[in-house]
């Protein structure tokens, strides 16, 4: 199903996706105000109640518990059980999750990004908006009670506020180009070593329904609930990196002769630094190929949309086509008796039938079909199939 409740161009608002991306995307945080009902269909108490029913779901690995800036163990709030599919593990037990919360722990739910439909559509537009792969965690927190100390994260963050007040502070230091191995995440570091590379604050932000903070990975912050109870979601999103490349590059190497040869004697230090050389020459030629660089590009889609939501709509056993929206710097403007439609890759004029579409389709990230047809009840699937055809020619929509 189509599930989308909210486009990314709607979710920045008032800021346009055109200036994120250029002035904050990657290089320092923004908080965007909004109102209570900008995010209402996406998460509510009674959906995190939902989800912290369906008891089967969570281990002491995907449900955590903090207080006062300490980290729970799973055997502080678990017991040991059976997950659904017959595997041992610490299961949270209820009551002693009450108690703590009683406390005023914070619960964070892991991993939510296909099991809300209002998640999975941020989920699903942050994956082919930002091109990465993406996260979801729930965060409930209470009033003047710190759930995690200043730290920053391996991926870029999206911070969405749903319930009560948090006050977010976001402070100068930043660890360059985190990743999720030894020495280059946050959890390397000494609580020392934390509180002296965070620096002074470099905002400070009172976070109410309806508002959204992004912070770029690396970025030191912290947060602490200044209501009774509180409620958001951090959308996380990984990107490939050139040490993900590299990896992939290694189990290719092993094709090419030249990297399957012995070195030459550790003594003979000329003879080595001339294989060296040829070594890296041919893995140059490698990595400059046109087809090196569309295998990686293929490889970066597939991780950006390895948990994009499902497409099944029983009893129909047909899968509908799902496309990607492209609309950054796009216009649609009226030209003489027509429409014309400026993409990054050319322009193309269109009729007014045609133009509808392309109006609905700009206000999306990614549809199905299915909803396109729905949406235009006075056409059938295959009478709009010569309209996206049109539009994934002009650039603006293409196959997902």
């Amino acid at each position: 199903m189509d599930n989308q409740a909210i486009s990314y161009r709607d979710l920045l608002h008032p800021l346009t996706p055109e200036d994120f991306f250029d002035q904050y995307y990657g290089t320092k945080p923004v908080h965007i105000p909004g109102d209570a009902e900008k995010l209402a269909r996406i998460f509510s108490w009674d959906e995190l109640n939902r989800l912290l029913n369906m008891s089967r779901l969570w281990t002491g690995k995907s449900l955590k518990m903090a207080l006062d800036g300490r980290n729970l163990q799973p055997e502080d709030f678990c017991y040991p059980g059976v997950t659904a599919d017959g595997h041992r593990a610490m299961r949270p037990d209820p009551q002693r999750v009450i108690e703590l919360l009683r406390r005023g722990a914070t619960v964070v739910l892991d991993s939510l990004e296909t099991l809300s439909p209002g998640i999975a559509g941020v989920a699903g537009t942050l994956a082919v908006v930002a091109g990465g792969a993406p996260t979801c965690n729930a965060y409930c927190s209470w009033n003047e009670h710190k759930g995690f100390v200043a730290h920053f994260d391996i991926d870029d963050v999206w911070a969405l506020h749903f319930e009560g007040r948090k006050t977010w502070r976001v402070y100068e230091g930043r660890f360059e180009h985190p990743m999720e191995i030894p020495g280059f995440r946050c959890e390397s570091l000494t609580p020392e070593q934390r509180e002296q590379d965070k620096g002074k604050v470099l905002m400070e932000v009172d976070m109410t329904p309806g508002d959204l903070l992004y912070i770029p990975k690396g970025q030191y912050h912290d947060a602490l609930a200044s209501s009774e109870a509180t409620l958001h979601l951090s959308f996380s999103v990984t990107q490939v990196t050139g040490h993900d490349f590299m990896r992939q590059l290694l189990q290719d190497l092993p094709e090419e002769p030249l990297f399957r040869r012995d070195l030459p004697h550790f003594d003979d230090i000329e003879a080595l630094e001339a294989h060296l050389g040829r070594l890296a020459d041919r893995l140059r030629e490698i990595i400059t190929l046109p087809e090196t660089a569309a295998r990686v590009s293929q490889y970066q889609r597939q991780n950006a949309l390895q948990n994009h939501p499902a497409n099944f709509a029983l009893p129909a056993r047909e899968q509908a086509e799902l496309y990607r929206v492209r609309a950054l710097g796009t216009k649609l403007v009226r030209r003489g008796g027509g429409w014309l439609l400026t993409t990054g890759s050319g322009r193309e004029t269109l009729s007014a039938d045609e133009a509808e579409v392309a109006r609905w389709v700009l206000g999306r990230d990614y549809f199905n079909a299915e909803s396109l047809a729905r949406t235009f009840d006075n056409h059938d699937a295959a009478a709009l199939a010569p309209v996206v055809e049109k539009l994934i020619g002009a650039g603006l929509v293409q196959p997902l």
